[in-house]
C-alpha cells in the first residue's frame, strides 16, 4: 500500500425526518415464557402452604431485599439463575429454576424447570431429557433411590417427582423446592 498508494471516496446522504432506533429484542427462553429473572441468595416463597409457612413474596418484597429482578436474563452474568412468573398484583406464582447449558449437544442454550407443590416432573423431563427436543437428547439419568432425573455436565440439572427442581453449575446451585422455597447458593 506505501508504494502504489490507496485513495478513498466517501458519500454522505443527509435525510429530513424522524429517526427511530431499532426495536430491542429482549431473549426469551421457551421453557420459561413471560418470566422475569434473578439471582438470589435470600429465601423466597412461591406457594402459600410453604413449609416455613411464610407468606408468598411479591416484586415488593425482592426489591426490599435488594435482590434485582430482571426480564432480560443475561443481564445476570450468571450459567445458573431463577426464573418466576408473577400475577397482577406481583406476586410469585410459578418458579423455575433456569441454566444455560454448555457443551454439545444444545451448547450455550437457556433452559427453565419449574419446581411445585404440584407435579411438574413430566413437563421437566420433556425439557431436559426428550430424545429430539430436550437440552440433554435423551442422555440424563433416572435415580431409582431419589425419584430423580439427573441430567449432568458443565451444568448440572435435577428435577423431582415430587416437585423440587435445582440447576447448578459448580459454582452456583439454585433450587425451586416442592416445600416453597426458592433460592441460589454460591459455593465459596
Amino acid at each position: 500500500l506505501q508504494a502504489s498508494g490507496v485513495s478513498f471516496q466517501i458519500k454522505v446522504e443527509s435525510n429530513e425526518g424522524i429517526w427511530v432506533d431499532a426495536p430491542v429484542t429482549v431473549p426469551t427462553i421457551s421453557s420459561c415464557q413471560g418470566c422475569k429473572f434473578m439471582y438470589t441468595e435470600n429465601d423466597y416463597y412461591y406457594f402459600e402452604d410453604n413449609e416455613a409457612e411464610e407468606p408468598v413474596t411479591t416484586l415488593s418484597d425482592i426489591t426490599t431485599n435488594g435482590d434485582t429482578v430482571v426480564d432480560d436474563y443475561t443481564a445476570l452474568h450468571k450459567d445458573v439463575f431463577l426464573g418466576i412468573k408473577t400475577d397482577g398484583t406481583g406476586t410469585i406464582t410459578n418458579a423455575y429454576v433456569c441454566g444455560i447449558k454448555k457443551g454439545d449437544p444444545n451448547n450455550d442454550v437457556p433452559f427453565c424447570i419449574e419446581g411445585s407443590w404440584n407435579q411438574t416432573y413430566d413437563q421437566n423431563s420433556i425439557v431436559l431429557n426428550h430424545s429430539t427436543t430436550g437440552i440433554w437428547k435423551g442422555s440424563c439419568t433416572y435415580d431409582e433411590t431419589h425419584l430423580t432425573l439427573r441430567c449432568t455436565g458443565t451444568v448440572n440439572a435435577f428435577a423431582g417427582q415430587r416437585g423440587e427442581v435445582s440447576v447448578n453449575d459448580g459454582q452456583s446451585y439454585c433450587y425451586a423446592q416442592n416445600t416453597g422455597y426458592l433460592y441460589c447458593v454460591t459455593n465459596g
